[in-house]
């Protein structure tokens, strides 16, 4: 079952990062979840709703503070009483990381926290906007560079996430 698992988690990240044309289970691939009030959904309830049905997680995120994991608290105690393993990776990104919040999270018997460094700060910001849809001509736009810039920095990118994937080092 695990292997099954692994192989829809690898096509999920490969449709997601590499070729969206890929076909792969959807219940696999990375989702943008973000808050939108007039249709209800919540980034916190949606996140809740998945921990509480797992047999494990991973979560990946740019940065960890206090004021966000607060909220989170009690799913994760809940976890660790049912013996749930979970691994959080999360970057130093503009030192946003609040080292308070990552021992309390070292705090759980459960979770394995991992601080990564995988992207540059101008990778990073290259990503978010990519993710956010914009076109190369537009992220250079808005990071004052050229296209050919951001077109170098997504392909260092997708080797970087690929050869993290490859390593198991992505959560």
């Amino acid at each position: 079952k695990q292997t099954d698992s692994l192989k829809n988690l690898q096509s999920g990240l490969r449709t997601a990062f590499e070729n969206s044309k890929l076909r792969s289970d959807e219940n696999y691939r990375p989702q943008f979840v973000f808050n939108n009030y007039q249709e209800g959904r919540k980034v916190l309830t949606s996140l809740e709703r998945e921990l509480r049905h797992c047999d494990e997680f991973a979560i990946s995120v740019a940065f960890i503070t206090m004021s966000g994991l607060v909220s989170l608290l009690p799913i994760l105690a809940e976890l660790e009483a049912r013996n749930i393993k979970g691994r959080i990776l999360t970057t130093n990104y503009l030192n946003f990381s609040e080292p308070k919040a990552l021992k309390r999270l070292q705090k759980f018997k459960n979770i394995e926290l991992k601080m990564s460094e995988i992207l540059s700060d101008f990778e990073q910001q290259v990503f978010n906007e990519y993710l956010n849809g914009e076109t190369y001509v537009k992220i250079a736009d808005k990071l004052h560079t050229h296209a050919k810039a951001v077109d170098n920095a997504i392909q260092r990118i997708k080797r970087k996430v690929e050869k993290h994937i490859e390593d198991d080092e992505i959560i």
